[in-house]
């Protein structure tokens, strides 16, 4: 059985306009996929099953990975994730397997304000600059069991100001600790599955051609 617990990222964009109602001045476009400018403030992190929303030419993002040589998580291509239950080798016994990673452009003038799940042990992390990284939820402003089978719900919004009146764009993404499925093939792989299949049917029907 699954407990679920709420972790919103909140991208503020510092706006000079006075605080108050502003106006969205576009229409968030969602789509799931690469993400190329992201790089999860590390190397070598996966980019390519990115939840992400665009908005006045600004691009937020979540994904969720395996941290460092442990098993990525799966994904339905929309914005749901499964990962492995269990503690990742380095340290032993402290970090889950999988990380939570979060992108958006804004990186010289936004302010995000996390709030995490209760049982954190820091209910909200305002920071400044910080506009892409990779979190574990065993970490110290979390401390959260990564050996119990829980459901996270990660969410980045943007705001047009700091009086959180008016939301530009919003995109979440779920983790299903404990609940390791096998990610939906691409178009182009039943494509190809489906060519080989007829291969297969037609070397078999000249082979029985032949023997007869």
């Amino acid at each position: 059985m699954f407990h679920r617990f709420k972790i919103t990222l909140v991208a503020l964009v510092v706006a000079t306009a006075p605080l108050g109602a502003q106006q969205v001045p576009c229409t968030p476009v969602a789509s799931f996929g690469l993400l190329a400018a992201a790089t999860f403030g590390g190397t070598a992190i996966p980019n390519h099953a990115v939840a992400q929303s665009t908005c006045g030419g600004h691009t937020i993002g979540l994904t969720a990975t395996g941290r460092y040589s442990s098993p990525q998580p799966t994904n339905d291509g929309v914005k749901n994730f499964y990962a492995a239950l269990g503690y990742d080798s380095n340290p032993p016994g402290y970090y889950a397997e999988w990380n939570m990673d979060f992108y958006t452009d804004g990186a010289a003038n936004s302010v995000f304000a996390i709030h995490l799940p209760t049982g954190s042990l820091v209910p909200v992390i305002p920071l400044i600059g910080d506009n892409q990284d990779s979190w574990n939820i065993a970490m110290f402003f979390m401390g959260l069991d990564p050996n119990v089978a829980r459901a996270f719900d990660f969410e980045v919004d943007e705001y047009t100001d700091l009086s959180f009146q008016t939301k530009i764009q919003s995109v979440d993404i779920t983790v299903n600790a404990g609940s390791q499925v096998v990610a939906t093939p691409e178009p182009a792989t039943f494509g190809l599955l489906g060519t080989g299949l007829l291969g297969i049917g037609f070397a078999a029907r000249r082979r029985k051609q032949q023997i007869i």
